[in-house]
């Protein structure tokens, strides 16, 4: 009797064990795989630099190397909000009053967010179809400037931190869907009189929304020692006023082939509302043009902001480095011809920073310019970039040079 329960006491144990190791041959296999899918996605970050699309070993790259240099206020980060119109309009505006003054004023590009949404949402109210968004020009936000003035990042903060991407998909979801709900029970309306009352109720709503995020915008402040009656009150003290006439500098552009043209066209830029003035003098130059233009304006101490199509796949950003070249890339290769990917909506997405430097070679050739991004410190050369002449050539949308037929007391 004793063996027996011996027996069945040894053969449940046996059981057990046998469980027990297949258990952990599993944990040993699943572990073991998730280490060689680790080990693949560590392979994946650091390739040998033979592999297509890594930043080149012997590409050669001087940071500190500009002929022309301008000085700058402090970077900026425009998070997931997409006003980087706002950030280089500003940018512009900072750096022409330091070098006037060779003071520093740091200005609220939440406060022009905020007027622009303003704006925008309006309008979408409007016009049923459009959907709100940040996108825009440049000289939409110096029209802003003196339309409502602006006021000093130290008098004014947004009660929400409205730039990071939860809170600015938030921000538009809620916006879109309350002027969606006007449209709809607008459609359904009988009289003018309920028509008017849905619109006052829903103008209402979304600048309700917008206090809820921003807060309370400054009526009148003070900033160092000095009381201003208005943020336009202040706009007009400043030393610099922006201009709102600028000469849009467009590069020639090789015309699609004839038997293209009827092909699917997209243009993403009719999907978001664009409403706000933009007093822009067009002007089609060469590249070579064009580049002369900006080195002109740099030796004058003007920054010149640009345009441009931000293709990751030449943007290194952990040194900041811009350019076709410098990555490993298949032979032969060349970029989609710029009117071709417009013509059917291959945009990456366009992005405006701020030039501030130039650097040149011994015969005046320019080799890169120097970027005031709004991507924030952490990127980049400590949020500066470098953009190399083939980095510019191949996505460059615009160049935007101040009319020198204003002058600053009439702009």
């Amino acid at each position: 009797m004793v063996a027996k329960k011996l027996t069945i006491f040894l053969f449940l144990h046996y059981i057990v064990f046998v469980a027990v190791l297949h258990a952990s041959f599993d944990a040993y296999s699943i572990l073991k795989g998730r280490a060689i899918q680790g080990r693949a996605c560590e392979e994946l970050l650091t390739v040998p630099p033979q592999e297509l699309g890594v930043l080149r070993e012997d590409f050669i790259h001087d940071s500190t190397r500009y002929a022309i240099e301008l000085p700058t206020t402090e970077i900026r980060n425009q998070c997931a909000m997409g006003n980087c119109w706002i950030y280089a309009a500003l940018a512009d505006l900072e750096t022409r009053i330091l070098i006037e003054t060779k003071k520093m004023v740091n200005l609220s590009e939440a406060y022009l967010t905020y007027l622009a949404l303003v704006h925008k949402t309006l309008d979408a109210l409007k016009n049923p179809g459009l959907q709100i968004g940040m996108g825009n020009f440049m000289t939409n936000a110096n029209w802003l400037i003196e339309q409502y003035g602006i006021v000093p990042d130290e008098v004014w903060q947004p009660r929400v931190f409205v730039s990071n991407k939860e809170n600015s998909l938030k921000l538009f979801e809620f916006l879109d869907g309350r002027v969606a709900q006007y449209h709809l029970a607008f459609a359904k309306a009988q009289t003018n009189k309920e028509k008017a009352r849905l619109y006052r109720k829903a103008s209402k709503d979304v600048l309700d929304i917008l206090q809820v995020y921003f807060g309370d915008v400054p009526e009148s402040f003070q900033y160092n020692g000095r009381t201003y009656a208005s943020p336009k009150d202040f706009a007009e003290s400043l030393p610099v006023i922006p201009r709102l006439s600028w000469t849009c500098l467009v590069p020639v552009r090789e015309p699609l082939p004839e038997n293209l043209r009827g092909g699917k066209q997209t243009n993403a830029s009719t999907q978001f509302n664009r409403t706000l003035p933009n007093p822009l003098v067009e002007e089609v130059l060469t590249f070579d043009e064009i580049e002369q233009k900006i080195v002109e304006n740099l030796k004058q101490g003007k920054p010149v902001p640009i345009s441009f199509e931000s293709v990751d796949a030449f943007i290194d950003k952990k040194t900041g480095i811009m350019s076709i070249d410098a990555f490993f890339h298949p032979e032969g290769f060349e970029t989609p011809q710029w009117r071709f990917k417009h013509h059917f909506g291959w945009n990456d997405g366009n992005h405006i920073v701020l030039i501030v430097g130039v650097d040149l070679d011994s015969t005046g050739q320019i080799i890169k310019f120097k970027i005031k991004n709004s991507w924030g410190e952490k990127t980049g050369d400590h949020g500066t970039f470098h953009m190399y002449r083939d980095y510019f050539r191949a996505y460059l949308n615009a160049a935007y040079i101040k009319d020198d037929s204003f002058s600053e007391e009439n702009p």
